[in-house]
């Protein structure tokens, strides 16, 4: 049973169950509920009850104007991987608007200096932890924000390929789990089946932690399977930046952007943007997120990257769903990201810009991708046949964003 206080458990008018608490109210003011009794009136302050009759409302209007799903983001379920700064304000940003459900996934320690940049690490969630494991400690800060979010805590690492071969274990190795984890030093290991698993129990993967590698490694892992958002800065905190993948639809976060030249050699091939690549990853990579490897914090720019992030998290949350619905034709809600990135600059906003992360092409007229994930998607049975595929092999630069209507929560 929820813990927050009830206001009023009422459907709308397809059917939707929808829990008002004293915790949401506000993602509901302005809209209109109807009486049996033929009375319509905006819910503002509770009791909800009729004014003309004083009976509880028979249903909840529906309203064009209006496109936030408060039970679709109620009812989502959140991965999030890298439990510092920037996935503490994502986590924060998430369960404050009410997600269901979040797993947690970092293999590290909290250390005094993590202390002053994250919201999730303070003396109450470290108390409540007994741990000092970032997972523990960020899992005990969401159940003080709000203690009906089921909150799973795996204190692990992802095995990519540079963090595997400098621990000596091989793409094809025989070690059990103890004993990977102890090469790896690490609590525990993810390797890929069971990170692609997590990925079909969660609605997202929100990519949070340091280092190409391991973006990289997740990034390929998961993109055929769940949309994801991930976020960085560099290292002075002056530049931020936001990605989003859609799977089967836009390229994956690794796909190279308009912000880097790709230098094709004798034969017309992108063979050093490759070489290149694969070694900061060792599976594909873009060059602008090299700098964000072992980035400091700022507590103003991880602020930004993590609202951003939550932003877009939103967007597709209620929107992929009804998407994938439609046959992927089209998109509900305001459109997230798409085949862009979203560079941000929170001293001099006035920098912030978008680039294209549209597909470029060498010259055999093959698109360049750097984490393969158009030949991943030719290889998938389910997937071979998607958007994007379609669209690459008619020779366009990727899926058209789909047109949005400007809508806003309430009238």
């Amino acid at each position: 049973m929820k813990s927050e206080k009830t206001i009023l458990d009422i459907a709308d008018e397809n059917g939707v169950e929808h829990h008002i608490t004293a915790r949401n109210l506000r993602a509901y003011k302005g809209r209109e509920l109807r009486c049996s009794c033929g009375n319509e009136y905006v819910i503002d302050n509770p009791p909800l009850t009729c004014p003309t009759c004083e009976s509880d409302p028979e249903a909840l209007a529906l309203d064009p104007n209006i496109w936030w799903n408060q039970p679709a983001l109620e009812a989502s379920s959140v991965l999030i991987i890298g439990c510092g700064a920037v996935g503490n304000e994502v986590a924060k940003g998430l369960v404050m608007m009410g997600i269901g459900k979040v797993t947690l996934i970092d293999f590290d320690e909290l250390e005094e200096h993590n202390l002053s940049r994250a919201v999730l690490f303070n003396k109450a969630s470290r108390n409540a932890a007994h741990s000092d494991r970032k997972v523990d400690v960020m899992a005990a800060g969401i159940q003080i924000l709000n203690q009906d979010v089921e909150v799973i805590a795996r204190p692990a690492g992802i095995l990519d390929p540079i963090s595997a071969k400098k621990r000596g274990v091989q793409p094809n190795h025989t070690f059990a789990q103890d004993e990977l984890a102890k090469r790896m030093m690490w609590p525990e290991v993810i390797e890929k089946e069971e990170l692609q698993n997590l990925g079909r129990e969660h609605s997202i993967c929100i990519i949070a932690t340091d280092g190409v590698a391991p973006k990289a490694a997740i990034s390929k892992a998961l993109y055929p399977i769940v949309p994801i958002v991930q976020g960085a800065m560099n290292q002075t905190g002056s530049t931020v930046s936001v990605r989003v993948s859609l799977p089967g639809v836009t390229g994956c976060i690794m796909c190279p952007s308009e912000l880097e030249p790709i230098e094709l050699d004798n034969n017309g091939s992108p063979g050093p943007y490759y070489k290149r690549m694969r070694g900061i990853s060792g599976s594909g990579g873009c060059e602008q997120f090299i700098e964000a490897a072992g980035a400091a914090s700022f507590t103003d720019s991880t602020s930004t990257v993590g609202a951003t992030m939550v932003s877009q998290s939103i967007l597709i949350l209620m929107g992929w769903d009804k998407f994938v619905q439609s046959g992927l034709k089209k998109w509900p809600i305001l459109v997230p990201l798409w085949d862009e990135v979203m560079m941000l600059t929170p001293r001099i906003p006035a920098n912030s810009a978008m680039y294209s992360c549209q597909v470029q092409r060498d010259s055999f007229d093959e698109p360049i991708c750097a984490n393969s994930c158009f030949e991943d998607l030719r290889d998938d049975t389910t997937l071979k046949y998607s958007p994007r595929v379609l669209a690459l092999d008619a020779g366009s630069s990727g899926v058209t964003k789909p047109g949005s209507e400007k809508m806003k929560l309430g009238k």
